[in-house]
C-alpha cells in the first residue's frame, strides 16, 4: 500500500510538471504579426518636368512581418531583403524599428503601423532624385498570426 501511495505521489508530480511546462510554453510563445499597408502617399520626381509632385502609391503588395522573440522585436519587409533593428516596446505600447532606410512605427494596443521612407527629396545625387527614390508615408494594420 505504501508503494502505491509513493508511486501515485510521484506520478502526480510528474503530471503536474508536464502540465505546468505545457501551459508555460504555450503562454510564453513568441508573437508574430502580419502588417498590411492600406494607404500610402508621398512625393515622386517627374523626369519630364524635373519637379517633385505629390503622389498616391499602390499598397497591394506592401506587407511587413513583425516578430517578437524573447521580448525583443524585429520587423522586415515581406520580401525579407532588409534586416531591422527595433527599440524596446515602451510603456505606451509603441515600437520603433529601422528597416534599411525605412522607419517602421507600431502600436501593440491598436495594432496599427506607419512606415516612413526617408530617401528621395533631400538627396543631392542624380540617383536619389531621378531613379525612383521617393519619400512616402504609409499606414496600415497588423494581425497576430
Amino acid at each position: 500500500m505504501t508503494e502505491s501511495l509513493i508511486g501515485e505521489s510521484k506520478m502526480k508530480r510528474i503530471l503536474f510538471l508536464i502540465l505546468a511546462t505545457t501551459i508555460t510554453s504555450a503562454y510564453s510563445q513568441d508573437k508574430k504579426y502580419l502588417c498590411v499597408s492600406e494607404l500610402s502617399t508621398g512625393f515622386s520626381y517627374e523626369k519630364k518636368t524635373k519637379k517633385w509632385v505629390q503622389t498616391k502609391f499602390i499598397t497591394e503588395n506592401e506587407k511587413y512581418i513583425l516578430q517578437e522573440n524573447k521580448g525583443a522585436f524585429s520587423a522586415k519587409h515581406f520580401d525579407g531583403l532588409a534586416n531591422s533593428s527595433c527599440d524596446n516596446l515602451n510603456a505606451n505600447g509603441f515600437l520603433n524599428c529601422n528597416i534599411g532606410d525605412t522607419q517602421f512605427f507600431f502600436n501593440i494596443n491598436s495594432k496599427r503601423f506607419q512606415v516612413y521612407v526617408k530617401l528621395g527629396y533631400v538627396g543631392t545625387s542624380k540617383s536619389l532624385n531621378e531613379y525612383g527614390y521617393t519619400p512616402s508615408l504609409t499606414i496600415g494594420t497588423c494581425t497576430q498570426l
